[in-house]
């Protein structure tokens, strides 16, 4: 049983628990609008409660002894809501839908103190039993049976005007239908009062109509109370907020596709939302015209939509060059595929020559173009980040002619997803062959560094980096942001940008190219003795259990796999507290690259879900064994052990130079670093122990080391670079994974910043449609409200066209036009954890609840972050459309010993759920059945 529900995480599915109104506010909140925090006590904690009543009805509800469990639930959620009253509010599990609202049926309280939560609650509960509800149920038509009372408890809040708003009139189709009051709308919506009227236009905002009431009396806190006499003629909105609260009206409309009835207020000159539902009454009970509204509300919808696709293509068109551009989602898209403003413009710089991207690379001796440095190599096409391939192939060497095959591209855009840019002498210009020997030195240089980097830089990482901007950072823990002036605000933002993305992820992500350039470099060298094909599997089971951090230990407990013990098993077991999780953790979140999502240490809600899951799968934190593993490295250099999954995956293709010098024989291989930390010497001649891992993981990777060593037999010099590669490629991957761990120390202070700006500002997270250079603006007294709103509904529409995984500029009209799927029963992508796996299909495109029951199932996604481990847990098997073998899902997945298969285009809709489904993680295909 789950009793509470943020409505952050409320969706469809929750509609039993949550009844209509928690529905429609979860929805709202999680479209981003501007609705008062709260939550939902669910369904289930009603039924619980009434478990022990022979009859249910009015006064034996209200009887009821709430058990402790619930109590403290409800206590811990309320909690987190920054307000002294509440409003509570009934959900009835048929409410605000389109076949009958049930407005007014079930009891409402305003104003309601800690202390009279609970009787509040119990309240509503009654309420489902009045005599007007059961009246209403009858002549609807809705059975009792299975009825059950969900409750919204929301912060109160303090209304300067309220009312309701019609986005469609009852007599007009053209207009919308708003009615006003002072103080709170109870005065409005309860007929108490005659209310301020307007009619206003649906598509400019113009007031049409205008009845002006004389409102002797409104609604406040305190009760009823006159309103002043210099008030009482007086519209209680001006034309300005009518044309505001209209837009904000359609807006709503628009996400839901149906005309809607709204409630809302005005405080502190900002419109917040408290219930959403459609409009029920009957077409022809109104007016002819009125059956003609839905599809005239499609059209509008529709045109808007269609406008901003031509924008979208317009700028594309404008962005393309003459010999193609190739845009695709690539592995980014993985951990921030949709950002707002605030993210995508901080994002955009850092991935850019000019940025800490930039800083990497040219740390490594590479010598981005002035293009890269200056336009980054990503662009936002409707709403979503994609790489520019064009600007990616000049990361490396200005001038010199790398690039992306585009009529190969097309023949297989899956190819894209991870594309190597190669030399295209037919792009070269006069200039290129004139500094050729300028282009050779370079070169020349940056292969001397980037061995002599990978030689030593994971020792520098562990020793010097990560410990050094930890410290940094719980020192900025201790201070208090809410003491700082407005401008001391916007100073720590920058700096924090600066410290965490300039200085700091450079060197994180370095290692990450590290990584990316050994593995390149092994594959390379494999495919002297095995082609292409055979390498990518032999890859792939060598790398099988290998990664030795504590990668998604935040999250998944594995009995098989001591290394990775969770945390949150302990706490479920009761051997750590959910507090001294935090501390290490808290800084976390799921889409934590999202700078609008809040950190665990805000919300814990995702957390005890999780929790209590494992609690009820009756897991264990399994025992430790004595074998080495990098969570020892961390403990004993003073680090925190990072749980993380797979920060930028850059599968870059290092090899573009086309030189074939292999580097020298490495002559560090760690020892020095975990001498320094207090480590004894790891007891292999590998750079890490491979005697832990999953038992089948460990199997396919020791058999991929046998049949190497048989392709390897009598060629000493390969096997010598071969060695050399793996050893590197082992050496580097657990630092991809632990630096988002170290980033998100960084990236929650930044955070932190705009969280206090935001507050102050009263812009209910207006603040992450903002962009860096408009936060001084906003301090200096700049109104943003106008600029926020169309943002927000420029990426609803935007987010509203489908868009391909790879966009080709000859083919821009793809753009929006839905994908025709092929019924085949083998899709073929890429094996990222070798094995074979056969299971039912679970498809999802966001995470859902842990649900311990589940076990053996094929989970298909798009893609994976932290949100999806929980899953991991019992999946027999992986399918995603999006990731590499160096991605999040993949990582896991062969920690965990799941064959996992990804880049399969649209797997969400090829396959549907409880399918059977094979997944060869060994060959790269999924079988249907």
């Amino acid at each position: 049983m789950q009793f509470i529900k943020h409505f952050s995480e409320i969706d469809d599915a929750d509609l039993p628990r949550v009844g209509g109104k928690g529905l429609n506010l979860g929805k709202l909140t999680r479209a981003g609008f501007p609705v008062p925090n709260g939550f939902c006590v669910t369904t289930d904690a009603y039924r619980l409660s009434v478990e022990g009543l022979s009859e249910q009805n009015e006064n034996s509800t209200k009887g009821i002894k709430l058990s402790p469990e619930l109590v403290t639930e409800i206590r811990t959620a309320r909690e987190k809501l920054q307000t002294a009253t509440f409003a509570v509010r009934s959900s009835a599990t048929a409410e605000d839908l389109a076949e009958a609202s049930f407005a007014g049926q079930q009891d409402t309280f305003l104003n309601v103190t800690p202390d009279e939560l609970l009787d509040a609650l119990k309240a509503c509960w009654a309420s489902l039993w009045s005599e007007r509800a059961i009246a209403y149920r009858q002549t609807q038509k809705i059975t009792d049976e299975g009825l059950a009372m969900a409750v919204v408890i929301q912060e109160m809040c303090e209304a300067d005007v309220s009312g309701v708003l019609f986005t469609v009139a009852p007599f007009n189709a053209n207009a919308a239908t708003i009615e006003s009051n002072w103080g709170l709308g109870e005065s409005v919506v309860s007929g108490a009062i005659t209310p301020d009227s307007f009619h206003v236009s649906r598509d400019t905002g113009e007031v049409l109509e205008r009845s002006i009431a004389t409102k002797n009396e409104m609604v406040t806190a305190t009760g009823v109370s006159a309103v002043p006499s210099a008030q009482q003629d007086v519209p209680s909105l001006t034309d300005t907020q009518l044309k505001e609260l209209t837009h904000l009206g359609m807006r709503v409309e628009t996400h839901y596709r149906h005309p809607m009835d709204i409630e809302w207020a005005l405080t502190d000159g900002q419109f917040v939302l408290l219930q959403s539902r459609h409009i029920t009454t009957s077409p022809t009970s109104i007016t002819p015209r009125r059956s003609v509204l839905c599809s005239r509300s499609s059209e509008v919808d529709a045109a808007a939509v269609g406008k901003v696709r031509q924008e979208e293509i317009q700028i594309l068109e404008a962005r393309a060059e003459e010999q193609g551009t190739v845009w695709c989602h690539h592995n980014l898209a993985e951990v921030l595929p949709a950002p707002l403003p605030m993210t995508w413009e901080i994002m955009k710089k850092f991935m850019s020559g000019a940025g800490g991207l930039g800083k990497a690379y040219r740390g490594l001796g590479f010598y981005p173009s002035e293009r890269v440095n200056t336009e980054g190599i990503l662009d936002l096409i409707c709403g979503r980040i994609y790489v520019n391939l064009n600007r990616e192939a000049e990361l490396h060497f200005d001038g010199f002619p790398f690039a992306h095959d585009f009529n190969a591209l097309k023949r297989n855009p899956q190819e894209a997803m991870y594309a190597q840019a190669q030399t295209d002498i037919t792009r070269s210009t006069t200039s290129f062959w004139v500094k050729l020997p300028l282009h050779i030195i370079r070169m020349s240089r940056a292969e001397m560094r980037l061995r002599q980097c990978r030689s030593d830089f994971a020792r520098l990482l562990i020793e010097e980096v990560f410990p050094a901007f930890q410290k940094e950072v719980e020192a900025e823990r201790n201070i208090s942001y809410s003491d700082l002036m407005d401008a001391e605000l916007v100073s720590k933002f920058e700096e924090w940008r600066a410290k965490t993305l300039d200085d700091f992820a450079p060197k994180a992500l370095t290692a990450t190219l590290l990584a990316g350039f050994s593995l390149q470099r092994l594959e390379v060298a494999l495919q002297k003795c095995v082609n292409e094909t055979e390498t990518k599997i032999l890859v792939n089971r060598l790398m099988s259990g290998t990664s030795d951090n504590p990668t998604d230990e935040t999250v998944v407990p594995q009995a098989s796999h001591p290394r990775l013990a969770s945390k949150l098993s302990e706490v479920a077991t009761g051997d750590l507290t959910l507090t001294d999780f935090l501390k290490d953790y808290g800084h976390r979140a799921v889409d934590e690259f999202e700078l609008a999502q809040p950190r665990w240490r805000e919300d814990t809600t995702y957390l005890e879900q999780i929790i209590d899951a494992f609690e009820k799968s009756g897991l264990q934190t399994p025992p430790t064994e004595a074998t080495f593993s990098m969570d020892d490295a961390f403990e004993k250099s003073g680090l925190q052990t990072p749980p993380t999954e797979a920060t930028f995956s850059m599968d870059n293709a290092f090899e573009k130079s086309g030189l074939q010098t292999p580097p020298t024989e490495a002559t560090f291989s760690m020892d020095d670093a975990f001498e320094k930390s207090g480590l004894q010497t790891p007891p292999t001649e590998a750079t890490f122990s491979m005697d832990d891992g999953p038992k089948p993981q460990r199997e396919q990777r020791e058999s991929a080391e046998k049949e190497l060593a048989a392709h390897l037999e009598n060629r000493t010099g390969l096997r010598k670079q071969v060695t050399r590669e793996l050893d590197f490629t082992r050496r580097y991957m657990p630092f991809r994974e632990t630096a988002k761990f170290y980033l998100m120390l960084g990236y929650e202070q930044i955070r932190r910043a705009l969280l206090e700006l935001d507050r102050r500002y009263q812009l209910s997270g207006g603040i992450f449609y903002l962009v860096p250079d408009e936060l001084r603006r906003l301090i200096d007294g700049e109104v943003f409200s106008d600029v926020i709103t169309a943002r927000r509904t420029k990426r609803e529409l935007m987010l509203q066209i489908e868009v391909p995984d790879v966009i080709f500029s000859d083919a821009l009209d793809q753009i929006g036009t839905a994908t025709p799927l092929e019924t085949i029963d083998t899709l073929t992508g890429v094996g990222v954890s070798a094995g074979i796996a056969t299971g039912q299909a679970r498809v999802l495109l966001t995470p859902t609840d842990v649900r311990p029951s589940d076990r053996n199932y094929i989970l298909v996604c798009p893609s994976t972050d932290p949100a999806w481990t929980p899953l991991f847990l019992h999946a027999a098997g992986l399918v995603m459309e999006r990731g590499g073998i160096l991605s999040h899902g993949a990582v896991v997945a062969r920690e965990y010993g799941v064959p996992a298969v990804a880049n399969i285009p649209n797997a969400t809709r090829r396959i549907t759920e409880g399918q059977t489904l094979q997944v060869d993680g060994n060959q790269g295909t999924i079988s249907i059945f």
